[in-house]
């Protein structure tokens, strides 16, 4: 039986890698415009048989892959404290296209995702208000932190007024910095140049 990974995160997740894996890349679209349903079906991996010396295939279950999915793209953020403020994206086990199937199998889970997206974003201003503070620089405040400013409906001296200083990254359509080398969603390089000045960890 299949799984599905429902998110309802504003923008793209495209590229997650799950190395050994196949299919090793999975894209979940923006639910900035309605919640996403993702499937998720079984995977491979290949495992070597030293005694027997050849590769056989194992399966990975799409309970395993989707535990995954959502487990480790939730804890790559900042400021996420888990069940409590973190992106809202989960899975389910079962094929669902629709929020009426969720909400009828797994009442409450939606909301609850939306409260817990709704903390982080407060936790993400927060933590931009002090350091914009500290440091009077709106260029320590992220990306992330102005888009999740702008989701509250909030208004913020480091939000820029200056729509020059504002466009969509090509790849997730997120709201980027013109200034901003990498797209803080997908982390799609958007200026070359200054891309190569930097050193990023791997």
């Amino acid at each position: 039986m299949g799984c599905t990974v429902v998110s309802l995160v504003p923008f793209a997740i495209p590229n997650i890698h799950k190395p050994g894996l196949v299919p090793a890349y999975f894209n979940i679209p923006s639910a900035e415009k309605a919640p996403v349903f993702f499937p998720v079906a079984d995977g491979a991996r290949g495992q070597y048989l030293v005694d027997q010396d050849k590769w056989i295939s194992i399966t990975v279950p799409a309970e395993t892959i989707s535990k995954a999915l959502v487990f480790d793209y939730i804890m790559e953020q900042i400021c996420v404290v888990p069940n409590d403020a973190e992106p809202a994206i989960f899975w389910v086990p079962g094929e669902y296209k629709d929020v009426a199937a969720i909400e009828k199998q797994f009442p409450g889970q939606i909301d609850k995702a939306k409260a817990r997206q709704r903390e982080w974003f407060l936790r993400l201003v927060q933590i931009a208000d002090d350091d914009f503070k500290r440091t009077g620089q709106s260029r320590s405040v992220t990306d992330l932190q102005r888009y999740a400013a702008r989701e509250l409906g909030l208004t913020r001296e480091w939000i820029t007024n200056d729509p020059g200083m504002i466009t969509r990254c090509k790849s997730c359509y997120s709201l980027v910095s013109t200034e901003a080398a990498v797209c803080f969603a997908c982390k799609a390089v958007l200026n070359a140049e200054k891309y190569a000045q930097f050193k990023y960890a791997s």
